[in-house]
């Protein structure tokens, strides 16, 4: 009886090694973009920005490792939060094969008001699921030398002309 177990440990060890190789090939499906730069657009252009309503704000970003969160920096005074994981399937064509790149889409509604005239400055400021930031851009925009006139409910909100209201699907 003694015996027994000195027959059985190498066997349930090469049991293990085999699910640990099986496990680890696993995870390691799309390692080989790991090491490729982050890419991404901002899908913006002047004829975007509506000084009466929300300006609707999309693009794409990816990563191999993931990415966590997106925002979208103004003139580096304000950072709004994009939604994710919307589906892009340009995207896909022309980047094959990369794990989960047809949801890479981003997107957001904002109210730019008072704002919306001059340049600006936009970037994506892109956390990943390891932990690193990166960014994308800067894209520059020059929006025009007048105001453009507030619709009068919000003309009350001129002290804070960037208002965030998140798209949904």
């Amino acid at each position: 009886m003694s015996s027994y177990p000195k027959k059985i440990a190498p066997v349930l060890a090469g049991l293990l090694l085999l699910v640990l190789l099986v496990v680890g090939l696993r995870q390691g499906q799309g390692l080989e973009y790991v090491n490729e730069p982050l890419r991404g657009h901002l899908d913006l252009q002047v004829s975007d920005f509506r000084p009466d309503g929300l300006t609707h704000v999309k693009g794409w970003v990816y990563h191999a490792v993931g990415v966590r969160s997106v925002q979208l920096v103004i003139d580096e005074a304000r950072r709004l939060p994009m939604k994710l994981g919307v589906e892009r399937q340009d995207v896909a064509a022309a980047f094959p094969g990369r794990p989960g790149i047809d949801r890479s889409g981003l997107e957001g509604q904002y109210e730019f008001g008072a704002a919306a005239h001059g340049s600006h400055t936009f970037e994506l400021e892109v956390l990943l699921r390891d932990g690193r930031t990166m960014r994308l851009g800067p894209w520059r925009l020059d929006l025009g030398a007048r105001a453009w006139k507030l619709p009068s409910e919000a003309a009350a909100k001129q002290a804070a002309p960037f208002h965030l209201s998140i798209a949904s699907s």
